[in-house]
């Protein structure tokens, strides 16, 4: 709870997420509310009071402080560290390969990351989508629902209405809502569970200065500055709407 960035605090009704818990749909939250942002909270202190304002927008800016409350304070820590523990500890595990930037046609927002290491495990190179966008567009590309144990369901008819009578709920009060959702890699296009949009340092050099490159569309560029390295589905956005569902 809050009406600030401040990331001290809870959320109501969820416990901060566990180890134990960290296959379940909280964890999914943390995730997406964390890495499918590009804003930050920075922290500093002045006459002995923490003060924490964003970088980036509003509502992203708000992701970032439900990332840190559902994940605890990082207790004994400057506001600086504070600020922005858990979301940077996570953008550093889960490097960025590609963003499938917001179209006004789904509404929505992804991201790419790489699950190589993950909770300090490694795993096989694989990336998964991570989506923020409009409830009612996002919920109709979803297929199954997450529970809080990690029990992964088919989101049938009964569930589905009642999540739209939850979603309209909160829009007449009203609060802005969003969905999140999580693409995991076994259901990703086979060319996506891998991608990377670097190679070897030489060659990202030589593609940083050639104009050349850009210009015969072997090399197209996001506005967060991830490459994307001539893929048919990540360099069109007409596409984006079938990566996401």
């Amino acid at each position: 709870m809050g009406l600030s960035y401040n990331p001290r605090g809870y959320v109501e009704g969820i416990p901060h997420v566990q180890e134990e818990h960290k296959n379940g749909a909280v964890r999914d939250v943390v995730k997406v509310a964390g890495l499918c942002n590009d804003a930050k909270i920075v922290g500093t202190t002045s006459d002995n009071t923490d003060i924490f304002e964003r970088v980036g927008e509003p509502t992203e800016a708000a992701l970032c402080v439900l990332t840190e409350k559902l994940c605890g304070p990082a207790l004994n820590e400057s506001a600086e560290v504070m600020a922005s523990s858990h979301v940077t500890s996570l953008r550093q595990s889960h490097p960025r390969r590609a963003t499938l930037e917001f179209t006004r046609d789904r509404k929505s927002m992804s991201v790419l990351c790489d699950e190589t290491t993950n909770y300090g495990k490694t795993s096989n190179n694989s990336n998964t989508l991570y989506v923020k966008g409009a409830p009612n567009l996002l919920l109709n590309r979803c297929t199954h629902y997450k529970t809080r144990s990690g029990k992964v369901l088919k989101l049938n008819g009964p569930v589905r209405r009642e999540i739209e009578e939850r979603i309209q709920t909160l829009a007449t009060r009203p609060l802005r809502c969003l969905a999140l959702a999580v693409k995991e890699t076994n259901t990703l296009e086979k060319s996506l569970k891998t991608f990377r949009d670097t190679e070897d340092d030489d060659e990202e050099e030589d593609i940083s200065s050639s104009k050349d490159k850009n210009q015969k569309g072997k090399v197209s560029s996001n506005s967060d500055g991830t490459t994307l390295r001539n893929h048919p589905l990540l360099s069109d956005p007409s596409q984006y709407k079938n990566i996401e569902s």
